[in-house]
Formats: structure tokens, sequence, C-alpha cells
């Protein structure tokens, strides 16, 4: 069990239950895929409720609804990852694919264009001497 009020015990558990999904996915039994998924989302959801400023909860929580195809209940979480930690190229990925999901293609461009960027001046910085 987790330790309650741990936020990110209950984040990391989601992430568990994500793998057991994408395990049980592979094996193609469908119902523990989606009950595992569903766990990882509860997780997911305790973990932003104790802790709203934690940008890998709310991405994580954004992750869940994008697999249930629910994009417009996933955006809200990735732009909160995405204002809380502005730096962190996969916040903006996420924003693209969510926007173009949605159909709002202007915004996919400038989010996918932001993402771009940020892999771009990580590369530059991590190879400086």
């Amino acid at each position: 069990t987790v330790v309650p009020g741990n936020y990110f015990a209950h984040c990391h558990w989601g992430l568990a239950y994500s793998d057991l999904a994408a395990f049980e996915d592979a094996r193609r039994n469908e119902t523990a895929a989606i009950k595992a998924r569903d766990l990882a989302g509860e997780q997911y959801a305790i973990a932003v409720k104790l802790a709203p400023h934690y940008d890998a909860a709310n991405c994580n929580l954004g992750w869940y609804y994008s697999t249930l195809e629910k994009y417009d209940q996933a955006l809200p979480y990735f732009l909160l990852a995405a204002e809380i930690n502005p730096n962190l190229a996969a916040h903006q990925t996420n924003l693209a694919i969510t926007y173009f999901n949605l159909g709002r293609l202007c915004d996919a461009a400038k989010a996918g264009d932001q993402a771009l960027e940020l892999n771009r001046k990580k590369g530059a910085h991590s190879n400086r001497r």
C-alpha cells in the first residue's frame, strides 16, 4: 500500500499500474489492462490532489485521459504541467499531440515548435565543454 499523503508515492504507484496496463495490453488481456489503467488514473488523481503543482502528476493524469481519448479532459493537466515546468520538452510534446487530437492545429504546431526548440537548447547545452 501507499503511505497516505505521499503524492510522490501515489504518482509512482500510478506508473506501476500504467506499466501493468501496457503488459496486459501486450498479452491481449483487455479486461486486466483496463483495470490497471483505471487504477493508474486513480493514483495520478490522488497525487494531483495532494500536490497540485507537481508537474509529473499532472502530466501523468493528462496521459491517463489521453488513453481514454478524452483529450478535452487531458488538456488542462498538460497545460498545468507545462506551466509548472516550462523547460521540459515532453510537456510541450504532450500539448502538441493533444491539440492535434482536438483539431487545434495552430496550437499543435506552436507547441511542437516549442518542444523542438527546448530539445535543441538541451542538446546544445549538454554538448558544451
